[in-house]
């Protein structure tokens, strides 16, 4: 069954928090490694949401590093992550968002949550 309208954006909040919570509940070693994970993962091939991140820099003579890209994506997805944060914890969710490409493409792109 489908929800009413008006109960989708509190379902996926829901959802959202929930993902967020099981980050910040992993070890910081876990996290490191989740960190880099992702963004080797952009480093290697980008499709979608970082695709204009990922292409050859001509101001820089190369390819953005996973990195880069990681931080571009960030840098967008906070006004979503504002959108939905409770007060205190925006700085807290946006370091969470480098340890999950998906959910770092889901914030990152307008209109999406």
């Amino acid at each position: 069954m489908i929800p009413p309208a008006q109960e989708t954006p509190e379902l996926l909040a829901t959802g959202l928090q929930a993902k967020f919570d099981r980050l910040s509940g992993l070890s910081t070693r876990e996290q490191a490694g989740l960190a880099q994970q992702t963004a080797d993962d952009f480093g290697y091939g980008a499709s979608g949401a970082p695709f204009r991140h990922s292409t050859y820099q001509r101001e820089t003579g190369n390819y953005s590093t996973g990195n880069q890209i990681v931080e571009a994506l960030v840098k967008e997805a906070e006004p979503a992550v504002a959108a939905i944060a409770k007060p205190g914890e925006q700085t807290k969710m946006i370091s969470l968002l480098r340890l999950d490409r998906n959910l770092l493409e889901l914030m990152a792109v307008p209109g999406e949550i």
